[in-house]
C-alpha cells in the first residue's frame, strides 16, 4: 500500500481539490494522511467527501506545526504503528495538479530503483513553461549557489517526493524544533543524500506546479522597517533569516559555517540600519 503524506491549514478548496484528484486515480491501493493544522474553513470535512474513511487518516494540529511540523507528526503517527501495510510513502504538497495515471506510473518506474533512493516527480511550471528535475546546492566560500536541473541533485523538494517505507521510517524525520516550515524539506533530503541516498527523478510521472503568486513577503516591495522585521521573522517567510542560519549550520561544510552565520547576521544588521533610518527619516 502506498502512504501518502500532506499538511494543510485554511488550503479547504486547495486541499479538497487534492483528495478529489487521489480518488479520479487507476492506482487505489493508498492511504491518505492529512495533517490539519487547525484549520477553520471545512478542509477536513471536504476531504472526508472526497475520500472513503478506509482512504484517509486526519491528524489535527494545533494550527503551528507548519509544513516541518506537520511531516513529523505523520511520521511519528507512522513509526508507532506496529503493523506496517504501507510499502511506500509519497509526501506531496497539496497544491499539485496531477493526471489519472500519475500514482501508477510513479511507482511502476520506482520499482525499477536501487535501495536507497529519494524519487521525485517532474516538476512542470506552467506560468513559466519550464520544466525542473532537481536542485542542486554547492557550498562556496562566496556563499551557497544552488544550480537547477543539474545532471545529479543533491536536494529535492517535498512536492512529490517518494520513498520506501522502511527507509521513511529509518530516516529520523523531520526537525520541526530548528526548522519549522522552508528548508525543512531541503535539509531532510540533503541529509539522506549526505547518508548515501541516490535522488532521482521520474522522466515520465510530471505534476504541475501552480502559477508562482506575487510573494507574500518580496524584499524589493518593503516600505517600512516594520515590513523588513516581517519578511526576516515570519516564518511563513522564505527569507526567515533563522531559517536561513540553521539550515546552513546543519548542512554547510565544517569551514563554512562559521563564515555564512557572520554573512548573514551581517547583511541583516545592515539592512535593518538601513530600513530604520529610512522609515524614521520618512
Amino acid at each position: 500500500m502506498l502512504c501518502i503524506i500532506t499538511v494543510s491549514h485554511n488550503r479547504a478548496q486547495i486541499t479538497a481539490r487534492f483528495a478529489e484528484n487521489l480518488a479520479r486515480q487507476y492506482f487505489q491501493n493508498f492511504h491518505l494522511i492529512l495533517v490539519d493544522d487547525g484549520s477553520t474553513d471545512g478542509t477536513s470535512e471536504k476531504c472526508q467527501a472526497a475520500l472513503s474513511p478506509e482512504k484517509l487518516t486526519i491528524i489535527h494540529g494545533s494550527g503551528k506545526l507548519f509544513w516541518g511540523g506537520g511531516l513529523q507528526t505523520a511520521y511519528k503517527f507512522l513509526k508507532r504503528q506496529k503493523e506496517r501495510t504501507f510499502t511506500h510513502v509519497l509526501i506531496c504538497n497539496d497544491d499539485i495538479l496531477f493526471g489519472e495515471q500519475f500514482l501508477e506510473v510513479l511507482l511502476s518506474e520506482f520499482k525499477a530503483l536501487p535501495k536507497m533512493t529519494l524519487f521525485h516527480a517532474m516538476q512542470y511550471f506552467p506560468e513559466e513553461q519550464s520544466v525542473v528535475v532537481g536542485y542542486r546546492i554547492n557550498w562556496q566560500f562566496t556563499g551557497i549557489q544552488v544550480i537547477t536541473n543539474p545532471e545529479s541533485p543533491n536536494v529535492f523538494p517535498t512536492r512529490a517526493l517518494l520513498m520506501r517505507a522502511d527507509e521513511f521510517v529509518a530516516s529520523g524525520g523531520f526537525r520541526p524544533s530548528l526548522l519549522k516550515h522552508y528548508r525543512s524539506d531541503w535539509e531532510y533530503t540533503y541529509r539522506l543524500f549526505k547518508r548515501g541516498y541516490h535522488l532521482t527523478t521520474s522522466s515520465k510521472a510530471t505534476i504541475e506546479v501552480p502559477s508562482n503568486k506575487k510573494p507574500q513577503f518580496e524584499e524589493q516591495s518593503i516600505n517600512s522597517f516594520n515590513e523588513f522585521l516581517k519578511i526576516k521573522w515570519s516564518l511563513k517567510s522564505s527569507n526567515n533569516i533563522r531559517s536561513e542560519i540553521v539550515f546552513n549550520l546543519l548542512c554547510a561544510p565544517v569551514k563554512y559555517k562559521f563564515i555564512y552565520t557572520v554573512r548573514t547576521l551581517y547583511v541583516f544588521l545592515k539592512s535593518s540600519l538601513h530600513y530604520a533610518v529610512n522609515t524614521f527619516l520618512s
